[in-house]
């Protein structure tokens, strides 16, 4: 459990750190991590997610979606 907290919370640094603009819209790098077979730290995938104005000054995104 304490691993998944830190992953997420090096998703949300690691994303917030790579927000850049690109072709005049606001988008957020997310990194996922996990563990490879030796146990140590591994990048699973990146990519980069569009930033959308849900109210007046605010931009968001879902960069994470989950069924559990």
């Amino acid at each position: 459990m304490k691993r998944q907290i830190i992953a997420t919370i090096l998703i949300i640094v690691l994303g917030i750190t790579g927000a850049q603009a690109q072709k005049g819209h606001q988008t957020i790098r997310r990194v996922v991590t996990g563990l490879d077979d030796q146990n140590h730290a591994a990048v699973l995938f990146e990519s980069m997610m569009p930033l959308k104005a849900v109210a007046p000054g605010v931009m968001a995104t879902n960069f994470w979606i989950t069924d559990s």
